[in-house]
């Protein structure tokens, strides 16, 4: 589609399965970005699945953004794979991402030959999305929390 002599991305989302044990929405319990890389700390709603996301090294690009202030995307999600399709789910990738078209032209497409990967945790608060050339390690421990 072309919007004002400029061709306009239509993205593609894919439903990403960084493990086969993961099929329910996840919580962000918290981010840290350190000398150890951008790590995410998820869990299941029912608290029996915690994941850690790590990229272990740089990525080019990371934001976080309340989910409920992602109207525009939720919009779209909606309308072209219907709710279903992130309602119960947290993992996806994008194609023809516009972030990655923003990065590159933020930096004059210094790395545009970068085959640079839009990875997007869409949770029940929050909408992380990562730039990188490399998915991220994925740990999980499935063991059920201890009450007291």
């Amino acid at each position: 589609m072309i919007n004002g002599g400029m061709i306009e991305l239509i993205e593609e989302w894919k439903k990403w399965i960084p493990s086969k044990e993961l099929s329910l929405k996840m919580y962000i319990e918290k981010v840290i970005d350190d000398k150890k890389g951008l790590q995410l700390f998820c869990q299941s709603k029912d608290e029996k699945i915690t994941i850690k996301i790590c990229f272990e090294n740089f990525v080019f690009s990371y934001r976080n953004t309340d989910e409920g202030r992602r109207l525009k995307m939720l919009k779209f999600l909606t309308e072209k794979y219907g709710k279903e399709f992130y309602a119960e789910w947290s993992f996806f990738k994008v194609i023809n991402s516009t972030y990655i078209e923003w990065f590159n032209q933020e930096t004059y497409n210094m790395y545009s030959d970068y085959n640079i990967e839009h990875y997007v945790f869409l949770t029940c608060d929050d909408v992380v999305e990562v730039l990188s050339t490399y998915a991220p390690q994925i740990s999980l421990d499935m063991s059920e929390k201890k009450t007291t």
